[in-house]
Parts: C-alpha cells; sequence; structure tokens
C-alpha cells in the first residue's frame, strides 16, 4: 500500500518536471522573440505610427492580431489580415 502511494507520487513529480521543463522552454523561446522583435524595432526605427509599425511588424513575420501578438506566424493569418484592415479605416 505505502509502495504503491510512493510510486504515484513518483509518477506525479515526473509529469510535473517533465510540465515544468516545456514551460521553461516556452519560456525561453518568448524571451528570444521578445529580443528579436525589439531588434527589428531599434533596426527600423518604428517610430512612424502606430499603424505602420503594426504592418512592420506583421511584415516582419509576426501577429498584429489581439490574440497572439508578438507571436511569430507561419504564414497570414487572417485575423491579423482582418485587423490591418479594419485599422485602415481609423486614425493611428
Amino acid at each position: 500500500m505505502l509502495g504503491q502511494a510512493i510510486l504515484e507520487l513518483e509518477e506525479k513529480l515526473k509529469a510535473m518536471t517533465d510540465e515544468l521543463a516545456t514551460i521553461r522552454r516556452y519560456v525561453e523561446q518568448l524571451e528570444e522573440d521578445n529580443i528579436t522583435m525589439q531588434n527589428i524595432i531599434r533596426k527600423k526605427n518604428m517610430s512612424v505610427s502606430g499603424r505602420g509599425n503594426l504592418i512592420s511588424l506583421f511584415e516582419a513575420g509576426f501577429h498584429v492580431c489581439p490574440s497572439h501578438f508578438g507571436e511569430i506566424r507561419d504564414g497570414d493569418c487572417l485575423f491579423c489580415v482582418s485587423f490591418l484592415d479594419r485599422d485602415r479605416s481609423g486614425k493611428d
């Protein structure tokens, strides 16, 4: 009985350790993406306008839609495109 409880605790500990390692890798990737985005912003001196900044970020391969803002895109995102189209009619 006690041996079984210890085995279950060890299994839970391993699962938690694996999950923590996954979270750490995710955080490291987010930090790298953040540095990349900051470098792009500095490099392009994106102080033109809010809309110009969003377009530059989108063209650099980042999401500009509210739900995934700042994440790296894999191809076009309909949410980003519609967000930029909607923003076109507004002011900066």
